[in-house]
């Protein structure tokens, strides 16, 4: 058995395995009767198998809920990121994200994107809506292996433990960039779409000199 992740809200737990499937239990029983289960903590009157996901090829190296949605994101020895949406009888593979070139150690969710790391020594982030099952994002150290990454329960901060340390970073700017020329002019860059006339900095508008038009000799 792998690492497992229980969901308290819903009372399910999520187990990995290495034997490629990850097996979700419903433990409402033990919830609703406190006293039950003594030394045999999973009895079968009182742990019930809900569903099996068998689509990895491989051992499937972690599994871990959303903290929001009804959704199971897991990784594997397959190079594989998948994804599952559960509901109160079954759970479906809703997508799977090949980028990685070696074992996949690790895999969380991180606001509206899935965030992976693993032996090839890389950072992947997953956009869940792609239809091409290709990262957005890709990070690549020079020699230690990535085995775990973990996010800050409120802030725009993560951690990824490596061969010889940890990692950690941010995913996004949280303020534009911006440079200093002699002291004088102040330059800030921006992702967003120019308009016509200015261009928006996430609440800062900056109005763009217009050329004037040299006239006809």
């Amino acid at each position: 058995l792998m690492p497992s992740k229980i969901e308290y809200q819903l009372e399910d737990k999520s187990g990995a395995s290495m034997d490629s499937t990850i097996i979700l239990w419903d433990t409402s029983a033990l919830v609703d009767n406190p006293s039950a289960g003594g030394t045999d903590f999973f009895s079968n009157s009182e742990v019930v198998r809900k569903c099996t996901l068998d689509n990895h090829e491989l051992t499937v190296t972690w599994a871990m809920f959303h903290p929001t949605k009804d959704i199971i994101v897991s990784c594997s020895d397959d190079r594989s990121v998948r994804s599952w949406r559960m509901d109160d009888l079954t759970c479906v593979e809703t997508g799977c994200f090949i980028g990685h070139h070696h074992h996949v150690t690790s895999v969380i969710p991180f606001r509206d994107n899935f965030i992976s790391v693993g032996e090839d020594r890389r950072i992947c982030v997953w956009d869940p809506t792609s239809r091409t099952g290709e990262p957005i994002l890709k990070v690549q150290r020079d020699r230690d292996r990535f085995w775990a990454i973990a996010s800050h329960p409120t802030n725009n901060l993560l951690a990824a433990a490596h061969d010889t340390g940890m990692l950690v970073f941010k995913l996004q700017r949280e303020r534009p960039a911006f440079t200093i020329h002699n002291g004088v002019c102040l330059l800030y860059t921006s992702d967003a779409a120019d308009e016509e006339d200015s261009v928006d900095l996430g609440g800062r508008r900056i109005i763009k000199k217009k050329k004037k038009k040299k006239s006809a000799v």
